[in-house]
This record gives C-alpha cells, sequence and structure tokens, in this order.
C-alpha cells in the first residue's frame, strides 16, 4: 500500500488555493507583502490561511498524517493511503523473549480454536452457510438494517452450535496472556479450573525474576517522566469529574467551551482539551474530532450493514467465541440492555478486511509462524497444534481481528454515547486501531506508548517504587503481582469502575495517546486500599477486597499517585 507523502498533501486542492492566493499577491506586488526572510513568509502564509478558513484544515491534515490516525476522513479525498508500519509489518526490535512469548500464545490460541473447531464443525475462514438457511433469512439480508437480526435474534439466525458446559469458550485469557510472558503457557493451561488456580503458575512479578527477561529488559518511564507526562492532572488544574460534582458553573462552562472547540474543528485541540475531560453532552463528538472522525455518513452506515450481512451469509468458528464472550457482558447489570448492539458490532468487526494493516501495535496472534521459525524457537511438540500448524495461522491472519477474552467490555461503554449501532462500530473501530489492539500485543513498545508487555512493566515498577510494602505483602502470600492488575488493565477497567469514571478514564487516555493511564489506575487502586489489603491475611481476602471497585473515582485517584506524595 503506497504511503501518504507531503507531495501528496500539496498537490490537495486546499493547498493549492493557497499556493495560488500567496502566488497572486506576490505577483501583485500588493501593500504590506514583503518577503524579507521565512519568518515573514510563514507569518504571511498563516494570515492567508486564517482569512481563508483553511488554517484548521491544514492543521488536522498534518495531525492525521503524523500521528498516523487510522480511518481519518480528511486523508479520504487523497488517491494515496497512509501506511501504518510500526511494528507490524516490520521487526524494530522485538526481544526475543517477547518473540517466544508471542509464540506460545499463537500456539496455545491455535490448539484451542481448533478444538472449538472439531466441536462445531465449522470452518476457521468465513465460508458460505448451506443455502437452506441463506432461503430462509432472504428478507433479512435484504434489509436495510441487517443488524437489527443480528441483536435481536442472535445465535438463532446465526445457528450457533450449544457447546458442552465444560468447553471454556474463550480462545484465551488475560491470565494465560500473562502465563505466555512468564514462559509458562502449555497445551494443558487451559484445563486448569479457575483464573486463580491458573495464575498460581505464575511468578509472583514478571518483570523481576531472573529467568523472565522479556519484561525485564523493557524500560518504563521514571516516575518524575510520568509525571511530568501527566503534568496536565494536577490538582491545581480543574478537572471534569471533580470540579464539574461541586461548581455548577465549571460544568457549564465547560459545556460551552466543548461547543465552541467543535465547532472550530481542530483535532489537536480537542486532544488538549480531553486531557481535562470532558462533559457527557459533548464526549461524543469531542471523541470523534480527537481521532479525526466526521458525523455518522450514509456510506459509514453502508459499511456496517455490509459486514452484517457477510456475517448473515457466511460463518466462521470465531462467531461462536464472540457471542460467547458477548453474554459475558450481558449478564452485567450496567450493559444488559445493550446485548444486541456489542453483538452486532463484534461479529462485523470480526469480517472488517481493511482494520488489521491500520493497527497502531500487532496482535500476539498476526505474525504467522514458519516451519524453520518454529522449529528453532523454544516451542515443544506439544505447545503446537499436531494438524497443519502453518496453514492454521494463515487463516488466523485472513480473519483479522480474533476475539480475545474481554472484547466485549471495551465496545459497551460506547452504546452509552450512541443510538445508531453503526455509530458505535465506526468509533470502535478507530479506537481499536489506535488503543485497544495494543491490549493484545506483545510488542516490546516504551515510552509514553508502551503496549501489553511495557503496560505490566509500568504496573509493576510505579507499585515497587511508590509502595514497596504491598509488593511484599502480596508477594508473602504467594499472589503474582500482575495477575491482580491484569483484567482491570485488559477491559480498561469496564465492569470494574463505574461507567461515568470509565468514560472520564477514557477521555484522558484519548488526550493523551496512550494507555498509561490504566496501569496507573490500578497502582492507585492498590494505594488507595493498603491498609485492607496488607491486613489481609490470604489470596481469597484479597480478592475479595479488590473484587468490588465501583464506588472509586478515577481523577481523584490518579492525581493522588502522582501528584500528593
Amino acid at each position: 500500500m503506497p504511503s501518504l507523502t507531503w507531495k501528496d498533501i500539496c498537490e490537495n486542492s486546499v493547498c493549492r488555493e493557497i499556493h495560488d492566493n500567496l502566488k497572486e499577491q506576490y505577483l501583485r506586488g500588493d501593500e504590506g507583502f514583503q518577503l524579507t526572510c521565512i519568518s515573514s513568509l510563514e507569518a504571511h502564509l498563516r494570515q492567508i490561511m486564517e482569512k481563508s478558513g483553511h488554517a484548521t484544515y491544514i492543521e488536522n491534515l498534518s495531525f492525521a498524517v503524523s500521528e498516523q490516525i487510522a480511518f481519518a476522513s480528511i486523508l479520504e479525498s487523497h488517491t494515496t493511503a497512509i501506511t501504518f508500519q510500526d511494528d507490524l509489518h516490520e521487526d524494530h526490535g522485538v526481544h526475543s523473549g517477547l518473540k517466544q512469548a508471542q509464540m506460545k500464545a499463537q500456539a496455545f490460541f491455535c490448539q484451542k480454536l481448533r478444538e472449538i473447531q472439531l466441536l462445531t464443525h465449522w470452518t476457521l475462514t468465513p465460508t458460505l452457510r448451506p443455502q437452506s438457511h441463506v432461503d430462509q433469512i432472504c428478507d433479512v439480508l435484504e434489509s436495510p438494517q441487517p443488524w437489527d437480526v443480528l441483536g435481536e435474534e442472535g445465535s438463532a439466525v446465526l445457528g450457533i452450535p450449544q457447546l458442552p458446559s465444560m468447553v471454556k469458550k474463550d480462545l484465551i485469557g488475560h491470565i494465560e496472556l500473562l502465563l505466555a510472558l512468564a514462559g509458562q503457557l502449555n497445551k494443558d493451561s487451559h484445563s486448569i479450573s479457575g483464573p486463580a488456580a491458573r495464575s498460581s503458575k505464575l511468578p509472583l512479578t514478571l518483570g523481576m525474576v531472573q529467568f523472565l527477561p522479556p519484561l525485564q529488559s523493557l524500560q518504563p518511564l521514571a516516575i518524575n517522566d510520568l509525571r511530568a507526562f501527566l503534568s496536565d492532572l494536577q490538582p491545581q488544574e480543574r478537572h471534569v469529574g471533580i470540579d464539574d460534582r461541586q461548581q455548577v458553573w465549571f460544568k457549564d462552562m465547560k459545556l460551552r467551551a466543548s461547543r465552541a472547540l467543535l465547532k472550530e474543528g481542530s483535532a489537536l485541540n480537542c486532544r488538549s482539551f480531553l486531557r481535562f475531560g470532558c462533559p457527557q453532552g459533548s464526549r461524543a463528538k469531542m471523541w470523534e474530532s480527537a481521532l479525526c472522525l466526521p458525523p455518522l455518513r450514509t456510506e459509514d452506515v453502508m459499511l456496517f450493514a455490509g459486514l452484517c450481512r457477510d456475517v448473515l451469509m457466511k460463518r466462521s468458528v470465531t462467531d461462536v467465541i464472540t457471542c460467547s464472550d458477548v453474554q459475558s457482558i450481558a449478564d452485567t447489570e450496567h450493559f444488559f440492555l445493550f446485548e444486541e448492539m456489542i453483538r452486532a458490532v463484534l461479529l462485523a468487526l470480526s469480517r472488517d478486511q481493511d482494520l488489521m494493516p491500520c493497527l497502531s501495535s500487532p496482535p500476539f496472534w498476526s505474525s504467522a509462524i514458519s516451519g524453520q521459525d518454529a522449529s528453532s524457537s523454544a516451542l515443544t511438540k506439544e505447545d503446537c497444534v499436531s494438524t497443519s500448524h502453518d496453514q492454521l495461522q494463515q487463516q488466523l491472519l485472513s480473519n483479522t481481528i480474533l476475539p480475545v477474552q474481554g472484547i466485549a467490555f471495551l465496545v459497551a461503554p460506547l452504546c452509552y454515547l450512541y443510538e445508531h449501532p453503526a455509530d458505535v462500530y465506526r468509533l470502535f473501530r478507530s479506537m481499536y486501531a489506535r488503543f485497544w489492539c495494543k491490549l493484545h500485543s506483545m510488542s516490546c513498545k516504551v515510552g509514553n506508548s508502551p503496549a501489553l508487555p511495557g503496560l505490566i512493566r509500568t504496573y509493576e515498577h510505579v507499585l515497587q517504587e511508590l509502595d514497596p510494602e504491598i509488593v511484599v505483602h502480596l508477594h508473602g502470600l504467594g499472589l503474582p503481582v500482575a495477575a491482580v492488575a491484569m483484567p482491570w488493565i485488559c477491559t480498561a477497567f469496564v465492569g470494574g469502575l463505574r461507567t461515568e469514571e470509565v468514560l472520564l478514564l477514557w477521555d484522558r487516555i484519548l488526550g493523551l495517546d496512550s494507555l498509561l493511564p490504566l496501569p496507573l489506575m490500578a497502582v492507585a487502586i492498590l494505594c488507595f486500599r493498603r491498609q485492607v489489603i496488607l491486613a489481609c491475611q490470604s489470596k481469597d481476602e484479597v480478592h475479595e477486597v479488590l473484587s468490588d471497585i465501583s464506588q472509586l473515582q478515577s481523577i481523584p485517584l490518579l492525581q493522588a499517585l502522582l501528584f500528593q506524595g
């Protein structure tokens, strides 16, 4: 896929108009138009752009290209598309330990998928359903709103087979990803009942044990660097989520400011605004602007409808796992009303062939393992599936986004922002490409925008630095530190915190363009409940005291962690 170059940008109609305007004034010799140096040219050019109303357009175009914003509407007018390279198609020095962890996760993932395939007799790649089934739903396929059928009738229309209750229907969970990083994941891991039992296989800390180099070699940001990166969270700044609950005037002021900013249309300014939180009434539009997304268009609805029709026409074994994951969140009190919408969004995502090349970080299943690589790795024969592992891997690649445990939780809060499922799909697609794919990645990225290994490493590092007594106590109970926070991080705190607090936390994720608030929030919760945790005498007691965090407020906790001692 060709890259979008600055030459392409300069050939844009708006840029040409600005160029012609500048040239015309120069040739006319307009009064006040004197180019004495580069700075004078820059000042005059900015004046022309602001007068013509094109300044924001050029700023957004530059922002979308430099930040590699996936599905940015401002790039759609160009004949060439931006290439999202990152480390999806190139090896950027990924540590051998992380590569080995990725291979183990892939092998486990493939084996579990193969087991469900044998039980359902469905193929891995989407294949046409029997003609008799297609004939029964022909009216549905012609409907302008096929997503309603996917949601309302769900499994009945899809023909999802009922699997035995003892079969674990998710492909890979949060603890299995940690086991892969610890080098402890094998084909028997899923047979161990319960996350607590599986977490007992983990080392007490993933970053400091000698036999686990993947995380030990990652260098997270120092505490002072984290404070500088999140300096907008300082208590002396006014924030939505704190001040708006105490001062009505502040809430009204932020709402007016958000509307004025949306009218201006600057993606960069919207991102800066989100660092201080956003009022609920403007949040959906503000997130769209920060991600360079336009308002919902007819072509967006048609794209979503086409993906839903593809699900109705073709079946895949991943549909079984997706519906099972949706059911896990449909039983919660806050999201059961959105079960149909969440199911339609995730099933459509599994058919989206344009998403994988735009991910900011590669999911662990994305790189096929050649026979040579597999034989030279530390994988044993027991780790690999006995039937055509390479072929299975290629089929996984062609199926785009695969349903990792908890992916439904990442969709659910967006249902509070929109009524139309196509809106939810469009925003989730963009957020997955930008952020959530990193929660399913074994990338060695660190710094301001780490993937899962870097997030875990940051969590352990900050907890060790700020409250080592908690780490020592958890070690004494035999409880792995990472296992405590992994479910929170991988679901971005959905289902733990109240939805309002989750959305406030996500405001900062979009504003900072980073997932670092997630591990920091996990540390903040442990530090806030340190006295209760230190009083616990067993692992079960720790899990019990941390099982309900719904009454906690996200922004005050982050402020207390970083800036109050």
